[in-house]
Parts: structure tokens; C-alpha cells; sequence
């Protein structure tokens, strides 16, 4: 038989139009492949940039902790050093003053002053009064400079202060967490036995001691 020529070209042609499919196949499925490596790749670079990012802050959430925490512990240490001055203060405060018992209700500072100015100088006169009427409650606090002064306002007690028989003792400290109310023993004006609340019982003139915080 005869070599058909144009059916060999048709045949060559083709096989090269099927070669140059699959070589177009190819390179697209590898593209395809690159692209979904370069997609991965993205992926990847992002989940670490957020995970970094999750780091940091965290990070940044414990050094605001840490720096709350210190914050704290020094106001806690300036606080408890505030308190130990202050109750350091107070001592030296209530070390240089007397209470003074039984006062005339018309008494004022003046005229506490007056009475106590042999005995130093005065820093502070407190007369007492009640936070509802403002009216005086029959006692006062006295503050020298020195110590030296309350051996020296002692010796006042149970003076005559206008009219009234004076009763002076040492200023005690209270302490926070240490109640100030207590029984004491003494003796009431007037004539008479009787029974009441406290201890003991007397007769004739003579004095009540208060106590209450400065």
C-alpha cells in the first residue's frame, strides 16, 4: 500500500497538539501546586505572627501584673509606715498630756490655760463636747511642749477650778483594736449610800474620772 503523507502529518499533529496539552496540563498543575504551597506558606507565616502577637501579650499582661503587684506591696509598706509614725506620734503627743476631770461646763480655754500656766507652756487645749448639742461634757485634754509639765499639772489635781474640785491624771494612749470603754472606781457627789452600775460605793463629795479617746 502507498504511504499516505498528509495522513502522517494529521497523526504528528496530533500527537504534537496532545503533547502540548499535557506539557499545559503540567505546568498548570504545577503552578496549582506552587500556589497552594505559596497559600500554605502565607498560612503558616500568619498562624506564627499570631501566635507571637498571643506572646506578647501575655507577656505585657504580666508585666502590668507584676508592676500592680508591686505597686501594692509598696502602698501596703508606706501604709503600715504611716501607722507605726502615727501611732509613734501619738504616744509622744499623749506623753505630754493630761486629762482633766470635772471641768465647769461655762470653762473655756482661757480660763483652763489660766489655771495650768505655772505648769509650762500649753501647745493644745481640747474641752470636750457633744457632737449632737456642741455643749462642753465636763472634761478636757491638755498638751504641753515639755513632759516635764504633767508631773507638774499632777500636782493640780483636786484643785478648786471654778468651783469645782478638778480631777488630773496622765493621758492614756489608745491603740487602734484596743477598746477604750472599761470599770472604774469612784466616788459620786452627794450624800448617801446606793448601788449602781461599776464597782464600789461612797459618800461625800468627790469626783467622776471619764475616759474617752483624744
Amino acid at each position: 500500500p502507498e504511504l499516505n503523507f498528509e495522513d502522517v502529518e494529521e497523526t504528528e499533529a496530533a500527537a504534537d497538539a496532545s503533547a502540548e496539552v499535557d506539557a499545559e496540563a503540567g505546568e498548570e498543575a504545577a503552578e496549582a501546586t506552587n500556589a497552594t504551597s505559596v497559600d500554605d506558606d502565607d498560612e503558616f507565616e500568619k498562624l506564627k505572627a499570631q501566635v507571637k502577637a498571643f506572646e506578647a501579650d501575655i507577656d505585657e499582661d504580666a508585666e502590668k501584673l507584676k508592676k500592680v503587684q508591686e505597686q501594692q506591696q509598696s502602698q501596703f509598706a508606706a501604709n503600715k509606715s504611716a501607722t507605726d509614725e502615727s501611732n509613734e506620734s501619738r504616744e509622744d503627743v499623749d506623753s505630754r498630756s493630761v486629762f482633766v476631770g470635772n471641768v465647769d461646763f461655762s470653762a473655756t480655754e482661757e480660763d483652763v490655760q489660766a489655771h495650768f500656766k505655772d505648769c509650762g507652756v500649753v501647745r493644745r487645749i481640747t474641752i470636750m463636747r457633744n457632737k449632737f448639742t456642741h455643749k462642753p461634757r465636763g472634761f478636757c485634754y491638755i498638751e504641753f511642749t515639755e513632759t516635764d509639765s504633767v508631773s507638774l499639772a499632777l500636782t493640780l489635781s483636786d484643785s478648786l477650778f471654778k468651783g469645782r474640785q478638778i480631777k488630773v491624771t496622765p493621758k492614756r494612749t489608745n491603740l487602734p483594736g484596743i477598746g477604750s470603754r472599761g470599770r472604774a472606781r469612784g466616788r459620786g457627789r452627794g450624800r448617801g449610800r446606793g448601788r449602781g452600775r461599776g464597782r464600789g460605793a461612797g459618800r461625800g463629795r468627790g469626783y467622776a474620772v471619764y475616759f474617752s479617746p483624744y
